[in-house]
């Protein structure tokens, strides 16, 4: 079962690809003037696959938590919320991320629940165990939500360290919220958190040639002046130092500096000897010079 989390990140990065199903096309044999008899247009549940593709997070989501706690296993969607380790900023913010996936599952298949679209939102309500679930939340939160958790059970597969992938999900959640206009269920209002780094989850330029001098008890690494906002230049800095692979942010530094006490929070995990998984093979472009060109 140690393999689920990444069998399931894998599933929700690819939810969104179309099924392999029958294709229906017309052909016409010979000219026929009557058309067929067909019923008025059915009321469907607005952005069905969008929403189904949520329901599939939620249920890899608490399949994950079930692997990693066997004893998650028979309790309720909000007893596993209620139970979920909040140790850090990333596991609290991972679990309010269930918990409102939890209400587009449990309010989209009850056939109490309701989902209509309307004003630009989704607006999902049910009366649903004695408790009033509601959720009004826009589609591209909605889409955030499945990206947020294929990007989570995809990070146990890779070298970022816990302190990168909390980052990453603390800027996830911050932007969902935002496009949440109503939220109840069982407890309070959905929880907040301070994101220090306010990493840019969009584009991350990757950087395995930066140049870094350790003086007294910090690292300083040298960036060009064009290159120093970082807001237009969000750098992950690849950086082996004192032996050990580190990926570090460069919202993390200050200046272009960062302490030597904080550089553990960005060790790479699974690098033994500085080596990266095979899939970054081709994310670093250099060129080789040949070896047996003769010298002129």
């Amino acid at each position: 079962m140690d393999k689920l989390p990444e069998l399931a990140g894998e599933l929700v990065a690819r939810s969104s690809m179309p099924p392999c199903l029958p294709e229906h096309r017309q052909i016409e044999l010979y000219t026929r003037k009557k058309t067929l008899a067909v019923s008025a247009a059915e009321a469907r549940l607005p952005e069905a696959a969008r929403v189904a593709a949520a329901c599939t997070a939620c249920l890899l989501l608490q399949a994950s938590f079930e692997s990693d706690d066997p004893a998650q296993e028979g309790r309720t969607t909000w007893d596993i919320y209620r139970a979920l380790p909040r140790a850090s900023s990333g596991d609290r913010a991972v679990a309010e991320i269930f918990r409102i996936l939890r209400i587009v599952r449990k309010v989209a298949l009850h056939r109490e629940g309701t989902v209509v679209a309307e004003g630009g939102l989704l607006r999902f309500f049910g009366a649903i165990d004695g408790t009033v679930l509601a959720l009004n939340i826009s589609p591209a939160g909605l889409a955030l939500l499945e990206s947020v958790v294929a990007y989570y059970l995809g990070a146990f597969s890779q070298p970022y360290s816990a302190a990168y992938v909390e980052a990453m999900v603390l800027r996830y959640y911050a932007d969902i919220v935002g496009e949440i206009k109503r939220f109840s269920d069982e407890g309070r209002s959905l929880f907040q958190f301070r994101d220090p780094l306010r990493l840019n989850r969009h584009l991350r330029l990757e950087c395995d040639t930066g140049r870094v001098r350790i003086i007294d008890d910090s690292c300083h690494f040298e960036i060009s002046e064009a290159s120093r906002d970082a807001a237009r230049f969000p750098i992950d800095f690849f950086a082996v130092i004192r032996d050990v692979l580190h990926i570090i942010p460069v919202e993390a530094l200050s200046n272009g500096t960062i302490a030597i006490a904080d550089l553990p929070r960005w060790r790479a995990r699974g690098t033994e000897g500085g080596t990266l998984p095979a899939s970054f093979r081709m994310r670093f472009a250099h060129e080789i010079m040949p070896t047996d060109v003769p010298m002129t």
